[in-house]
């Protein structure tokens, strides 16, 4: 506590400590004045001489201790039994009192009196200041009657001795160099703060500098030292105000723990109180200033207790709530309060005294300063490392990021190996959130998201086999979200054929249906898992899983464990892509031609480029196969301008040579998605059109239609520039998907090309037909023209000319052909 008048206030239940005496013997060490002594009370000062004889009683000595407008008088008579005059100083080792008197009598002669307090001390005094104290000298085998007057407006006169000359001459050096290590040490420690203040600028930190600021002028007035520090009118006006800076402590420290402990997050009922207690506080401020500090020590001696209490309990409350510099701070309190504690048992001897005991209240609060710096340090580490854990976790997520993945984890790795039996690295792949995104936009998304990592954590927490990975802060995380919607964890089993039954537990945890906004949205995921070995780093192991993640992908299995033989089809698919990037760039692909015919009047009124492949050996790698892997690689546009070039060449050709062929025709040519999502298309067309002098009305380029569904703002803004330039627009294989019906008005589609798998069968199937059907009556409604794809038979194309189909395609004509084939037979004959 940081009002040493406590000490008073316990004398008030303290009727006797020792047995009672009027008489202290001298003899040739220090002693103690006795506490209680025998006292009186007076209304005013008097003449010593009169009040050698008034009666004085142990009984009054609770009530002179009590603070009053009274003053006080103690007695004892001192006698040396010895055959020695001795020389003896009495010291007192309060540095406070603004009025003390001491009178010497030898029987009723006053042989000296001295005034010691703030009031009478000289400048002179100053210069060799250690302590309130008095000179005498006592013959052998005599008495000497002590009398000692204190106003009752400030704490008590204890302790006090009697020192030797030896022993005073000790007291001043130890003295002096005790208060210039304290003032060492109290400026050291200030001005790094301030360095780190000024480096790192918080509220904290001020807060804590002011407090120390005022811990500095407190002490130098309460232990003396200020005498060798300020001039004198300023150690008087601290040493007399010394109640203001009480108030004013409790301020500062208040507000300190407040900030330091970031108490509106860690301790908020705390937080609650800490404005209530600055203005109570503050108050008492004002009011020392202009009322008697008797009549304030009551109120503040509960107020100092509850603000005691109160820093105890905040700083108690925050480290319960994981704040670990909280730490720093409880013991700093504690230091402070055992300090207080041994200056109380010091002023009530019932300990020894030493320059420690005499100033424990300071080193426990010096303590205090040092510690809180600590913590301050320590705070400013805490918060790097919360934002360096921060950074570490996926937005919005407990689940740590692609960061901690590949900085941290392979630092932690050996030792996870080290602890656990078999360590396996579980890749899932969750899917669902793309539709989200679509139905309800990106903020959707990441609710959505949220609401599943969240349930994935719940279950990970509560499994055994979950191993968790610890943050810079402590924090602990179950699971790693990457690219992608991927999320990597480590599970540890004891036998190896467990495995299969924890990744077919996390894949039916995620094959659940998402609420969200009052709709069930289907969710699921594919999970590849590696045994992970010592031999391996850990970027190797994720690339297994990637590997083993991307066959269960593309094989459409709920799971698939890592195998070497998986390395042989990935060694595969690299060495087809760098065949396929050689064939783009040497113009290896070949274009086909599939004739479109009109079901009216069986003629041809356009046809399909397609791209095919061509090995030397003459076989024909499936467009199923590459096309698919350009659209993975990136390379899926230089095919489509591969395509669009040679296309619009012949095109070109045939309305030079053939003109009225070319005013009845139509060429088609697929885009995908990637296509569509490139900005340099629109230019690349405009220039084709123009280096080949064609029109865009004879060109019809087709969407599939789950590229609508992309990214729709860009589709839609690609599609309408496109269709400025004349291109007419064909929506592909209608029917596969769930979104073409929201879009096709807003597109205003020439043709709907109908999928062959409504139509393969159709003059049997009635559930196509019905299906079919319904498609015709859309394209009418909005004013298309219909496709089928995929005839292979005259019943085929005869039920659809019944029900309105306007164009066809297929093997019932022809496949599609080489260039050179399709000219021979479809343009050559007709010259």
């Amino acid at each position: 506590m940081r009002e040493f008048i406590i000490a008073c206030l316990v004398f008030v239940c303290v009727t006797t400590s020792h047995a009672q005496s009027d008489f202290l013997y001298i003899d040739g060490t220090s002693v103690a004045l006795p506490s209680p002594l025998p006292s009186t009370s007076s209304r005013a000062t008097t003449p010593p001489e009169s009040m050698l004889n008034a009666g004085y009683s142990y009984q009054a000595y609770a009530q002179s201790i009590k603070p009053s407008s009274s003053g006080s008088w103690h007695k004892i008579r001192l006698i040396n039994p010895g055959n020695e005059t001795l020389r003896r100083y009495l010291v007192f080792d309060v540095h406070i009192l603004k009025h003390l008197n001491v009178y010497l009598f030898d029987r009723t002669d006053l042989r000296l009196e001295k005034k010691l307090g703030l009031k009478d001390i000289s400048e002179e005094e100053v210069q060799d200041y250690t302590a309130p104290h008095l000179e005498f000298s006592i013959l052998p085998k005599s008495q000497l009657t002590l009398l000692i007057y204190k106003q009752n407006d400030g704490p008590g006169i204890f302790p006090a001795r009697i020192l030797s000359e030896q022993e005073w001459l000790q007291e001043k050096n130890n003295k002096r160099f005790f208060w210039g290590a304290i003032i060492a040490v109290l400026i050291a420690m200030a001005l790094y703060n301030v360095l780190v203040y000024s480096m790192h600028p918080n509220k904290s930190y001020g807060w804590y500098l002011t407090f120390h600021t005022v811990c500095f002028f407190y002490f130098s007035a309460l232990n003396g030292f200020g005498f060798h520090l300020w001039p004198l009118q300023i150690q008087v006006m601290l040493a007399t105000n010394i109640m203001f800076m009480n108030f004013l402590l409790i301020i500062l420290i208040a507000n300190f723990a407040n900030h330091f402990l970031f108490a509106n997050q860690n301790a908020p009922r705390h937080h609650k109180l800490v404005l209530p207690l600055s203005i109570i506080a503050g108050l008492g401020c004002i009011t020392s200033l202009f009322v008697p500090e008797y009549s304030i020590i009551p109120a503040f001696s509960i107020l100092q207790a509850f603000a005691s209490i109160f820093g105890m309990s905040i700083g108690i409350a925050s480290l319960k709530s994981g704040f670990k510099p909280a730490k720093y701070f409880v013991i700093s309190w504690a230091c402070t309060l055992a300090g207080a504690g041994i200056g109380m048992a010091t002023v009530l001897d019932a300990i020894a005294i030493n320059i420690f005991t005499l100033h424990a209240f300071l080193i426990g609060t010096l303590g205090e300063l040092f510690l809180l710096s600590i913590g301050l340090a320590s705070r400013m580490k805490y918060f790097e490392m919360r934002s360096l854990s921060q950074s570490y976790l996926y937005p919005n997520t407990n689940l740590g990021n692609l960061s901690y993945f590949s900085q941290r984890l392979p630092q932690n790795l050996p030792e996870i190996l080290k602890n656990h039996q078999h360590v396996y690295l579980v890749l899932m792949n969750l899917t669902g959130f793309r539709e989200v995104v679509s139905l309800y936009g990106p903020k959707a998304l990441t609710e959505s998201y949220q609401q599943r990592t969240i349930e994935l954590e719940n279950l990970l927490r509560n499994e055994k086999w979950s191993i968790h990975f610890t943050l810079p802060s402590g924090r602990q995380v179950s699971a790693m979200a990457l690219p992608s919607e991927q999320i990597l964890l480590l599970v540890n089993v004891n036998h190896h054929d467990e495995i299969e039954l924890i990744v077919d537990k996390l894949y039916h945890h995620s094959h659940r249906d998402l609420r969200i906004r009052n709709i069930h949205m289907p969710m699921s995921s594919t999970i590849s898992y590696v045994h992970i070995s010592h031999h391996h780093s850990l970027q190797e192991q994720y690339r297994k899983a990637q590997v083993a993640l991307q066959h269960a992908i593309v094989t459409n299995q709920k799971y698939c464990a890592y195998s070497p033989s998986l390395d042989l089809a990935i060694g595969e698919r690299i060495t087809l892509i760098q065949k396929l990037h050689k064939a783009i760039t040497e113009d290896e692909l070949d274009i086909f031609l599939q004739p479109q015919f009109s079901l009216f009047d069986n003629k041809l009124v356009g046809a399909e480029a397609l791209v095919r492949w061509r090995q030397n050996d003459g076989h024909f790698i499936s467009p199923g196969v590459f096309i698919p892997l350009a659209e993975q690689t990136g390379l899926i546009f230089e095919i489509s301008k591969n395509i669009i070039a040679r296309s619009f060449a012949w095109l070109s050709d045939i309305k030079k040579h053939h003109p009225n062929l070319y005013q009845n025709f139509n060429l088609s040519i697929n885009l995908s998605a990637l296509d569509m999502a490139q900005s340099s298309l629109l230019s690349f067309l405009q220039t084709s059109l123009f280096n080949h002098d064609l029109n865009a009305n004879k060109i019809t380029l087709e969407i599939t239609e789950s590229a609508i569904m992309e990214n729709h703002d860009l589709f839609i803004k690609g599609i309408q520039e496109l269709q400025t330039l004349g291109f007419n627009l064909a929506i592909d294989d209608f029917g596969t998907g769930y979104s073409s019906m929201l879009y096709l008005k807003e597109l205003k589609a020439k043709e709907i090309k109908i999928d062959m798998g409504f139509v393969r069968g159709i003059h049997t199937n009635r559930v196509n037909q019905k299906i079919v059907q319904a498609i015709v009556q859309l394209a009418n409604g909005t004013d298309s023209m219909t496709v089928a794809e995929g005839v292979e038979c005259k019943e085929e194309a005869l039920w659809l000319q019944s029900i309105g189909c306007d164009f066809a395609q297929g093997y019932y004509w022809n496949p599609a052909l080489p260039i050179q084939e399709f000219y021979t037979q479809y343009v050559s004959l007709k010259l």
